[in-house]
């Protein structure tokens, strides 16, 4: 068994690159909507949303890449299928609510602009 201390943690070059990878991509997705229909604010919103979803994983992907690769030294940690199972309903849960909420504010005051 491996003890929690000997795993190498990442340093300052993974945040580095971390931090460098973030804005250059956040800059590249941010040129790429400004070829979307700026008419179609659903649009924007669901592809921004989505954007920045891809940004962060990607920095974090940057940094994983560049010399450790061991999740572990990254904080994350094997779960039961249990857990993964519960994290998917409250998800599902969360994401029902938000359309009933978006449903009810297009009912009651009739704009379908997010």
């Amino acid at each position: 068994m491996i003890a929690d201390d000997q795993w190498q943690r990442p340093g300052w070059p993974e945040i580095l690159i971390g931090l460098v990878a973030y804005p250059v991509l956040l800059v590249s997705f941010g040129l790429l909507m400004g070829l979307l229909p700026s008419s179609d604010p659903v649009l924007l919103g669901v592809v921004g949303s989505t954007a920045g979803g891809f940004v962060g994983v990607g920095a974090f992907a940057a940094a994983y890449s560049l010399r450790i690769r061991v999740l572990r030294s990254f904080g994350f940690r094997p779960v039961s299928p249990r857990w993964l199972l519960i994290a998917t309903g409250v998800g599902t849960i969360g994401y029902g609510l938000n359309l009933i909420i978006q449903f009810t504010y297009q009912a009651w005051f009739g704009s379908n602009d997010p």
